[in-house]
């Protein structure tokens, strides 16, 4: 009796503690990688977190592992920052807004999707969840006559591409500025884009190369 009383106290704060490891252990990984690359180690990780490396093994076996579940995690907040855009944004400024938060996720892992097979499909089936409420963000626009008729999914994360690249050579306001620059851009016109988009395979292999 007084064991049990004891016990089952501890369960709920022990399941709470492990979600606060995991949270910790995730951020640290993504700030360690993109600062060191791929040949940092675990026990660096573990540090960072404020963890015990133990503690980093027995949640992941390996850095691939790891690497999996932080592209995972980007992939999941960008599809739900896609969904909260489609339910409290107007059809004429959804696509524009998502972009602009979009930006705002860390990109520095997606060189590193390319050291392993199942990183790079880790990688492309995140985009894949991430494709369906863009294409709907798109449509609604289109309908809505905010945006050129001839954008696709593909011209919206290569943009994204080039914001990102410029925030990592020049900073987060010349990003933003150059993102503008770029959405203003989008808006329709008379004039006809040259050449057919970028195809999904192309871009999924630009994505995979970082």
């Amino acid at each position: 009796m007084v064991k049990g009383a004891v016990g089952a106290p501890t369960s709920r704060p022990l399941r709470r503690d492990a979600e606060l490891n995991l949270e910790r252990i995730l951020v640290a990984a993504q700030d360690v990688f993109a600062e060191g690359g791929y040949d940092v180690s675990m026990e660096q990780i573990a540090t960072r977190a404020g963890v015990g490396v133990g503690t980093l093994y027995r949640r992941f076996p390996n850095k691939e592992s790891l690497l999996a579940a932080i592209v995972e995690t980007a992939g999941g907040r960008a599809r739900q920052l896609a969904e909260t855009v489609l339910a409290e944004c107007a059809a004429e400024q959804g696509i524009f807004e998502f972009m602009r938060r979009c930006v705002g996720i860390p990109s520095s892992l997606r060189a590193l999707v390319s050291l392993s097979p199942r990183l790079a499909e880790t990688h492309l089936t995140m985009v894949a969840l991430i494709a369906p409420p863009v294409d709907r963000l798109l449509a609604r626009a289109r309908a809505a006559g905010a945006i050129r008729a001839d954008v696709t999914f593909s011209d919206i994360a290569v943009i994204l591409m080039s914001v990102r690249s410029v925030e990592d050579r020049c900073g987060e306001k010349q990003g933003e500025r150059h993102l503008q620059l770029l959405i203003d851009g989008l808006t329709p016109t008379t004039s006809a884009l040259p050449h057919r988009p970028l195809p999904r395979a192309v871009l999924d292999e630009l994505l995979i190369r970082g």
